[in-house]
């Protein structure tokens, strides 16, 4: 049996166990492994405890889920998924930077599973929506906090290509990428970074194999940006737009859009 070692993938901030020569990350020692794992913990117990006065959080309160959203206005308007948010009795929002704010819910959607937050405060910078349409194999990036075993920190990058284009009503993308629990709200990017729709669900596998007796495995789906504008002119929220541009680097597009991505607590 090859011998294992310790490497760590700082995208995700997380030291996985590979065999030996077969590390995406970095190796790093056995000393290394455990002060990062101990920091990790660490961190996540920190999340996990009630956040300080203003925070409407009251002491008996605890953290029920975690889900993305991101902003689509400079003055603290965010998106998510409806269900992200959905019978929480407060709401907190946490930057890339580690900066925890509460968040108001002002609208939803349920039929689309949409809805809007707002922080008081404005932000650095706004996500921008692709404005024309996606074809089948395109590469794409779903970008948000999946629960990798453990609460994600760090906005993780999930590379795929686009399946399918349309669904019923239009209003949906199928996507090949490694979808989890807490992506849900969050941005599906085009290869330049622009958003092209919401990652809400991923393929129920073991349905999908009851029914049809085939075993499918990663595929996420994600609501439009036709849908999604609709949605934001019900409110008479502006989006910014622009055409596709050159492709970046799947490292371009994470560090370009963490900093509109966040990650939603919901407490109860």
């Amino acid at each position: 049996m090859a011998a294992a070692e310790n490497c760590y993938d700082a995208a995700a901030d997380l030291v996985r166990s590979a065999p030996a020569g077969q590390c995406a990350g970095t190796v790093i020692s056995e000393d290394e492994a455990a002060r990062i794992r101990q920091r990790r913990v660490n961190r996540i117990r920190q999340a996990m405890q009630v956040p300080p006065s203003p925070f409407p959080v009251s002491p008996t309160m605890r953290m029920k889920s975690v889900g993305t959203g991101f902003f689509v206005t400079r003055d603290g308007i965010l998106i998510t998924n409806d269900h992200v948010v959905a019978g929480c009795t407060a709401l907190t929002a946490e930057t890339s930077a580690g900066l925890s704010v509460p968040a108001k819910d002002i609208g939803h959607d349920r039929s689309d599973d949409l809805a809007l937050l707002k922080i008081e405060q404005s932000v650095p910078v706004a996500a921008i929506f692709r404005d024309n349409d996606v074809e089948e194999g395109e590469r794409v990036a779903a970008i948000g906090y999946p629960d990798q075993g453990m609460v994600s920190l760090r906005p993780v990058l999930a590379e795929g290509a686009l399946t399918t284009a349309r669904q019923a009503q239009g209003h949906q993308l199928a996507f090949h990428a490694d979808v989890r629990p807490g992506n849900s709200g969050g941005p599906l990017l085009d290869g330049g970074g622009l958003v092209i729709g919401v990652v809400f669900a991923k393929i129920d596998t073991v349905k999908t194999y009851q029914a049809t007796g085939r075993v499918v495995r990663d595929v996420g789906f994600a609501i439009s940006n036709q849908a999604v504008a609709r949605f934001l002119r019900g409110y008479h929220i502006a989006r910014a737009t622009l055409p596709p541009g050159p492709g970046l680097s799947m490292a371009e597009v994470l560090a370009r859009s963490s900093p509109f991505v966040v990650r939603i607590e919901c407490w109860n």
